[in-house]
């Protein structure tokens, strides 16, 4: 499923009654679509945060955290010893990425069980809203009807009855809006101290772990070169012990002499040094392209991070604002129903109807984003059976 950009949200114009006011959590569809045939598959029926933005973020946490968590673990990971023969022209480099890198780590860590999944319980919340909105809006209007029917005065049974549906019913909903807009900002909070920290820190730091190590190593070539050249240096070592083991031994056949062995001893040696380089040089350049790529993937991924938490940000901010209008129009409904006459109050009843059946989609589709909203690792997939790969 495409998904789309909270950009949808943001270039919204000032949002003006309660229909409109349910709209603003959801990203494109059609507005008149029966709730109960919702298709989820459809990239145009999207709940507000089950967005690109959503997505991008994700994908930079999914990056930190595959970085070492702790300074101990990067040098287990990535041997300062195997790697200083690539780090030689910069000694101090290696000691910086093991201080930065498993920050980030924390830091993505701590972001993703402080805000990424207490997102997904907001969009139970905001989906339990409207769940309420749905059904208690349509009991709302049934009663307001009732209110406003012919001859209807206020002191009767009838009336006095559905007007106290209709007062608890909005108090019910005002309480409900409040609670999940201090969600919204809190959310709020937590994304822009994440994007602060981030801007200030992490991206400043990652391009210059990034900027230093294509200035030793440009690229894979040289990389590569710099691999053949210590493997060519252990190869003539272990060469040159040879040659000078096969010299003696002859010189000692020539004299007949057995004074040759000290330098098969020696021979001996230089082969070992010579296999644990070679050895060493290629797990150091293992260790280097999966540190690389792990720098990579963070780097790749950073920006678009900040963009989409930018976004995020502006949403929840907006969210938090539309939470108040929604109060402030059932504040107003409920000081609307303590004229006599309710036809006379001139409420939106078109509108209200068209209310209920919005909210009935923003609780079905926030349901989805809460079964579909996390990216997942691919390797948590369940495997496929046989009778489906062959599908």
């Amino acid at each position: 499923m495409s998904l789309t950009s909270t950009d949808t949200l943001l270039n919204q114009e000032d949002v003006d009654g309660y229909n409109n006011s349910a709209k603003i959590f959801l990203l494109g569809g059609d507005p008149k679509a029966n709730p109960d045939k919702l298709d989820p598959h459809d990239p145009a029926n999207t709940f507000i945060l089950n967005s690109e933005d959503f997505v991008n973020l994700q994908k930079y946490v999914r990056a930190c955290t595959a970085l070492p968590s702790t300074e101990e673990l990067f040098e287990a990971e990535y041997s300062k010893e195997n790697l200083k023969q690539f780090f030689d022209e910069d000694d101090t480099l290696y000691d910086f990425m093991k201080i930065v890198l498993p920050r980030m780590h924390q830091r993505a860590n701590e972001f993703q069980i402080n805000t990424i999944e207490p997102m997904i319980t907001l969009g139970g919340r905001i989906g339990n809203f409207a769940k309420d909105s749905g059904k208690y809006i349509e009991t709302i209007v049934t009663s307001l009807m009732i209110m406003g029917e012919p001859g209807m005065v206020k002191g009767s049974l009838k009336f006095d009855a559905a007007k106290r549906k209709v007062d608890t019913l909005l108090d019910r909903l005002t309480t409900h809006a409040k609670e999940v807009e201090d969600k919204c900002g809190e959310m709020f909070a937590q994304l822009t101290k994440f994007k602060t920290d981030t801007e200030n820190q992490d991206l400043k730091d990652i391009i210059e772990i990034d900027r230093r190590l294509k200035k030793i190593i440009p690229d894979e070539e040289a990389k590569k070169s710099k691999v053949q050249k210590i493997i060519d240096k252990a190869k003539f070592a272990v060469e040159g012990a040879k040659k000078v083991l096969e010299a003696e031994m002859e010189k000692a056949r020539e004299a007949g002499r057995v004074k040759w062995y000290q330098f098969n001893e020696q021979y001996l040696l230089a082969q070992a040094k010579g296999e644990n380089a070679i050895e060493s040089i290629t797990a150091a350049s293992h260790q280097l392209d999966s540190l690389t790529d792990d720098i990579k993937g963070v780097k790749d991924t950073i920006n678009n991070a900040l963009l989409a938490v930018g976004k995020m940000q502006k949403t929840f901010g907006n969210l938090q604002t539309m939470f108040q209008d929604i109060k402030k129009k059932l504040d107003n409904v409920t000081s609307d129903v303590n004229d006599e006459f309710a036809l006379d109050y001139e409420l939106p009843m078109d509108d209200l109807k068209d209310a209920a059946q919005t909210w009935k989609r923003v609780h079905i589709l926030s349901q989805i984003f809460q079964s579909t909203g996390l990216v997942l690792d691919g390797k948590d997939a369940p495997e496929q059976a046989d009778n489906e790969k062959q599908d």
